[in-house]
C-alpha cells in the first residue's frame, strides 16, 4: 500500500505518551511511511483527518436526538454531537492505550476516524440509506458507517495503512460486547492484526461503547424520553445503575458528575483487568465493565418511545427525498461530489505536487459505482445541510407542480372545446 505525503502539516498537539510509536503490539508501519515522517507518521495522518470535510461535518451530526437548532456559537444541539463524541472516544481510547503500553498514535487515528462515515440522522439514517443502497445496487453494495469512514477518507485523498483501516472498519464489531453478555466470569479476548482488528482497534471499540452508552442517557433525558418517573419504573435501568452504586435521584440531580464517575469506574476497571500478551488482549471482565453493557441494553428499551419514533419518520423521509432526487439527477451528483472532493483535496494539499496527486485521486474516485458516490456525498453533509437540501428539493418540486398547473390551466382555457 502506497502513501501520499502530507508535507508541512503541523504536529498534532503534544506527545501524550512516551510509549514507542512502533509498538511490538501493532502492525509494523510500512517503510515508505517511515521514510516520509520518520518516527511520527501517525501524528500527521491524525492532523490530516482533522482537516477533512467528513470529520468537520461531525460538529452538526447528532447522536440520537434530531435537532436542527443552533446556538450563538453555531454548534448543533444536543450538546453531545458526533464531534464531541469522537473527541471523548479519542481521549478514553488514548488513556487506555497509554496505560496498556499500546500504540497511542495508531489508537488516536482510529478514534478520530471511526465515525466520519456516519449518516445525518444517526442510526435511523444509516438503516434507511443501507436499504436504499441495497435496492439500487441489487444487493451488491452493503452500506455501513465504518466502511464508509474509510471510503470517505480515501475520497478526500488520504491513504491509510492496513492497521488503520481494519481498526476503523471493525470498531462496531462487538465480539467483546457479545461475550461480555454471556460471561460473568473471565474470558480471554484474542485480537491481533491478523484477525478482525488490531488491539488498538479494540480499545477504540471499548471507548466508543463507554461514550455512546453514557451520552445516550443524557440525550434521552434532554428529549424527555428518559424521565425520573420512567427510570424509577424501569427495573432493568434502575438495576443497571445500582451496579455502579448510583441511584436514580443521584443521576437526575447531578447528571454530569454521575456520568463522569461512571466513566472513570469503567476505565479503571478495563485497565485493571486487561493484559497485553504477545500482541493479544487478555481481558478479565470486571463488575464495572459488565454493568456498562447491562446499562447499554437497558438504554435501548427507551428507543421505542413515540418521540423517537416521530423523529425517525422525518429522518427516513429526508434520506429518501435526497436519494430519489440524485437517482434522477446523477450528473448533478457527480458535479457536486467532485466539487466537494476537489476543494477538500486542495485544502489538505500544501504543495503543488501533492495538489496534482489529489486531483488524480479525485478523478479515480469519480469512477466508483453510483451507489458509492451517493453514500459518500450523503455522509459528507451534516444534519442541518441535509434539512436545507430537502427543503430546496421540496420547493423545486412545488415550483414545477405550479408551472405544470399553470400550463394545464392555460391549455384548458384556450381550448374552444372546453367551454
Amino acid at each position: 500500500m502506497k502513501y501520499n505525503g502530507l508535507e508541512g502539516l503541523s504536529d498534532y498537539g503534544e506527545m501524550r505518551s512516551t510509549t514507542p510509536l512502533f509498538s511490538a503490539f501493532a502492525t509494523p508501519v510500512p517503510e515508505e511511511l517511515k521514510a516520509l515522517y520518520g518516527n511520527e507518521p501517525y501524528k500527521y495522518i491524525a492532523e490530516a483527518i482533522k482537516q477533512t470535510r467528513c470529520f468537520n461535518a461531525l460538529w452538526r451530526k447528532t447522536q440520537i436526538q434530531l435537532d436542527t437548532s443552533l446556538d450563538e456559537t453555531g454548534y448543533a444541539h444536543p450538546k453531545y454531537n458526533r464531534r464531541i463524541h469522537t473527541e471523548v472516544v479519542e481521549r478514553d481510547a488514548v488513556e487506555l492505550a497509554e496505560a496498556l503500553g499500546l500504540n497511542v498514535e495508531l489508537t488516536q487515528v482510529i478514534a478520530l476516524a471511526h465515525d466520519v462515515g456516519h449518516v445525518a440522522g444517526g442510526h435511523k439514517g444509516e438503516q434507511t440509506l443501507k436499504k436504499i443502497v441495497s435496492d439500487i445496487s441489487d444487493g451488491k453494495h452493503d452500506f455501513s458507517h465504518p466502511n464508509q469512514a474509510v471510503i470517505n477518507l480515501q475520497a478526500e485523498t488520504l491513504n491509510l495503512s492496513s492497521d488503520m483501516e481494519v481498526g476503523i472498519i471493525n470498531h462496531t464489531n462487538d465480539e467483546f460486547v457479545d461475550k461480555s453478555r454471556k460471561a460473568e466470569g473471565v474470558f480471554t479476548e484474542i485480537m491481533t492484526h491478523k484477525s478482525k482488528t488490531c488491539p488498538e482497534g479494540i480499545l477504540v471499540q471499548i471507548a466508543d461503547n463507554i461514550s455512546s452508552t453514557l451520552h445516550d442517557i443524557d440525550d434521552l433525558m434532554q428529549m424527555g424520553v428518559l424521565t425520573k418517573e420512567k427510570a424509577l419504573n424501569n427495573a432493568e435501568f434502575k438495576n443497571s445503575l445500582a451496579r455502579f452504586d448510583v441511584t436514580i435521584d443521584e443521576l437526575f440531580n447531578a447528571t454530569d458528575e454521575i456520568l463522569s464517575k461512571m466513566r472513570k469506574g469503567v476505565i479503571e476497571c478495563i485497565i485493571g483487568n486487561t493484559k497485553v500478551i504477545d500482541g493479544r488482549l487478555s481481558i478479565s471482565l470486571g463488575e464495572m465493565t459488565q454493568a456498562l453493557y447491562a446499562l447499554r441494553a437497558a438504554n435501548y428499551k427507551f428507543f421505542d418511545d413515540p418521540v423517537i419514533a416521530a423523529q425517525n419518520e422525518i429522518i427516513e423521509k429526508n434520506v429518501q427525498t435526497i436519494c430519489d432526487y440524485y437517482i434522477e439527477h446523477e450528473n448533478e451528483l457527480d458535479a457536486n461530489l467532485r466539487k466537494i472532493l476537489t476543494a477538500s483535496s486542495d485544502h489538505i494539499s500544501l504543495s503543488e505536487e501533492r495538489k496534482q496527486y489529489g486531483l488524480k485521486k479525485v478523478d479515480a474516485f469519480m469512477m466508483q459505482p453510483f451507489e458509492v458516490k451517493l453514500t459518500t456525498f450523503y455522509t459528507m453533509h451534516n444534519d442541518i445541510e441535509i434539512n436545507t437540501m430537502v427543503h430546496a428539493i421540496e420547493m423545486q418540486k412545488k415550483n414545477i407542480r405550479e408551472k405544470l398547473d399553470t400550463i394545464h390551466n392555460e391549455t384548458h382555457n384556450n381550448n374552444p372545446l372546453s367551454t
